[in-house]
């Protein structure tokens, strides 16, 4: 049991508001399953041309994300992969770009809270989650998100362009997959924010283009 706060520290939310910290504090935090998801699916032609795009959106799903787990975790502070806002009170010692130590001159109201690098939860506390795991509440994180699913640009040869060479049909057409997404989550990739991969960042998709040529003799 933690038994001395620091400045800046994650703080236990009392609920219930009756003094204790029990079971009935447990908060939740969200749920996997979207509150809506949607789809919109265009096809549009013009003389030789066809256009097409698909776009999904995905709004209101909170997920367990790997990747916050894996780069974002403040117990203590140091041992983070990326770069985060701490919070840092006045006076606490601080590392500069040269590799000097300094003070802080005056407290800096970070968005984490800050790592006091201690054997009580080291500032992050923990959270009851089910089954017994104690994960940290930061790793649970809104993976709404509007994608680009895929887009093709076609053209389709007049046919009297093609008598002499005997094809009755020849189309030419470019295709790029998942070539944009719209999203604040932070990671790699929002659809598969919770997914469990060989190196626990959660799954990563990738920008596919393709080039193809329908032809029929």
């Amino acid at each position: 049991m933690k038994t001395k706060f620091y400045e800046g520290e994650m703080k236990v939310y009392d609920k219930d508001g009756n003094g204790e910290i029990n079971a009935d504090d447990k908060m939740i935090l969200g749920h996997c399953a979207p509150t809506w998801t949607g789809s919109f699916v265009s096809n549009l032609a013009y003389k030789n041309w066809d256009f097409s795009v698909n776009v999904y959106v995905s709004q209101g799903g909170t997920v367990y994300s790997p990747f916050m787990g894996e780069f974002t975790d403040y117990s203590q502070r140091g041992m983070n992969r990326i770069k985060m806002d701490f919070y840092v009170p006045e006076g606490a010692p601080v590392l500069a770009e040269d590799g000097s130590v300094t003070t802080q001159q005056s407290t800096h109201y970070g968005e984490y809270p800050f790592p006091t690098n201690g054997t009580n939860g080291k500032g992050g506390g923990t959270f009851w989650m089910t089954g017994g795991n104690e994960d940290r509440a930061q790793n649970f994180v809104d993976n709404s998100y509007v994608k680009v699913k895929n887009i093709t640009l076609g053209y389709t040869f007049p046919r009297h362009w093609l008598e002499k060479l005997h094809i009755s049909n020849l189309r030419i057409y470019a295709n790029v997959l998942n070539p944009l997404t719209f999203t604040k989550y932070k990671g790699f990739d929002p659809e598969w924010a919770d997914a469990e991969v060989g190196d626990g960042t959660g799954g990563v998709s990738s920008r596919s283009w393709q080039f193809g040529i329908n032809l029929k003799y």
